[in-house]
């Protein structure tokens, strides 16, 4: 059985990664810097305390690390711009990691750094262009990654992953700036969806489970060195089709009417593009996505309807 070692169990993506690797019969211990007890009964694997900004987990006898802790979008808007967790941190822990012998290591990055609005067929060797703080930081994340590989000859692979849908693992995450999480709450809570734009903006898709899977796939068949992996399904909503799931699971599940309140006629088109597909992009038909989306959606308004 490998040792997997989780960062950021309290987190999105983190609960969800641990909690599926502990089922699947890994030995996981995960880390967090809150809710250590709750967590560690919730996941069902050891939960342990740890701040990246200040210190190191216990790594040793881990086969693999998969780092979840990095700056999310609302860490990336604070004073600090959460750089010191992208850079400091991150180098931090991968010198700690080299130095407790931990030959493998999995980094989650995002696609922003192509970009916010994608155009055209994107890869791997696509030019990076970051215009915020959050994509800056994970390609930040990333350039450090990459240096370490070569110094330390540790193998490392950096996932960037499109928009993340799916119900967290535990009830310590709110990631209510996300969609479809913020649509359902104005829907709930207003009667209505509220749009700052046209809605015309196209996305990327992925279901958590589907990232769980590739991360399972890169534990049986891990490639050497450094690695750069765009992980992506096949569909591409705008987000105005997200807003309209949204409204017709609303009514045909619950008999909830609500509307999509529109403040802009921007952007007057849509931007086109695709992921070109690579060796561990999961394979799923855009229906069946479309379909977790809508499983989602209803677990989310039961859930925010339970909670008035």
């Amino acid at each position: 059985m490998k040792k997997i070692f989780v960062t950021g169990c309290s987190g999105y993506l983190g609960g969800i990664i641990s909690s599926h690797l502990h089922y699947l019969g890994y030995g996981v211990i995960g880390s967090s810097r809150k809710n250590i007890p709750e967590l560690s009964k919730v996941l069902g694997h050891e939960v342990v305390y740890c701040d990246h900004l200040k210190g190191v987990p216990d790594l040793r006898d881990v086969d693999c690390l998969i780092h979840c802790a990095t700056p999310n979008d609302v860490i990336s808007r604070a004073n600090d711009g959460g750089y010191p967790l992208a850079v400091n941190g991150v180098k931090r822990l991968i010198e700690h990691a080299s130095n407790c012998d931990v030959n493998r290591i999995i980094l989650l990055s995002t696609v922003q750094v192509y970009g916010q609005e994608l155009i055209g067929t994107i890869d791997e060797m696509t030019p990076v262009c970051c215009n915020n703080d959050y994509a800056l930081n994970h390609f930040f994340s990333e350039e450090v990654a990459r240096l370490a590989s070569k110094q330390s000859s540790i193998d490392i692979v950096c996932l960037r992953l499109p928009n993340i849908f799916g119900l967290p693992a535990t009830s310590t995450v709110s990631r209510q700036t996300l969609v479809p999480f913020c649509f359902v709450d104005d829907l709930v809570t207003q009667g209505k969806i509220t749009l700052r734009s046209s809605g015309l903006q196209t996305r990327n898709f992925l279901h958590v489970s589907q990232v769980s899977t590739v991360v399972e796939k890169l534990l049986d068949a891990f490639p050497s060195g450094f690695s750069l992996f765009n992980l992506s399904s096949t569909w591409y909503p705008t987000i105005a089709e997200i807003a309209e799931v949204c409204i017709n699971v609303a009514s045909e599940d619950f008999a909830l009417k609500a509307s999509i309140d529109l403040k802009s006629l921007h952007p007057s088109v849509s931007n086109k593009f695709l992921f070109k597909e690579n060796a561990i992009s999961p394979d799923c038909h855009p229906h069946a996505v479309k379909s977790l989306m809508r499983s989602t959606v209803s677990s989310l308004i039961m859930l925010q309807l339970n909670s008035l």
